[in-house]
């Protein structure tokens, strides 16, 4: 995606989270994984809501290594989307 683009879409993003939320997703711009509590913070979540969402594969995530309580890792596209379809599903 060129930068343009992710600036753009960030723009379109961040003009509807609220401001502490948007404080966090900027100074997270850089990473290219979230952990379950990056997320839940970006999004202005509870954890559990961020697992939830993954177990029932609305969220992609994935774990490093085989042990079950291995800590979810979220792509930051994958986030993205995430809360794009989130804000979209608003006044429906």
């Amino acid at each position: 995606m060129k930068k343009k683009e992710l600036l753009d879409k960030l723009c379109q993003l961040a003009s509807k989270l609220p401001p502490d939320r948007l404080e966090t997703l900027i100074f997270s711009l850089e990473k290219k994984t979230y952990t379950v509590s990056e997320a839940a913070e970006i999004m202005g979540s509870h954890r559990e809501t961020i697992r939830r969402a993954i177990r029932n594969g609305r969220l992609k995530a994935f774990r490093i290594g085989g042990d079950i309580r291995a800590e979810y890792h979220i792509v930051a596209e994958e986030l993205e989307k995430f809360m794009r379809g989130k804000h979209d599903d608003v006044g429906k």
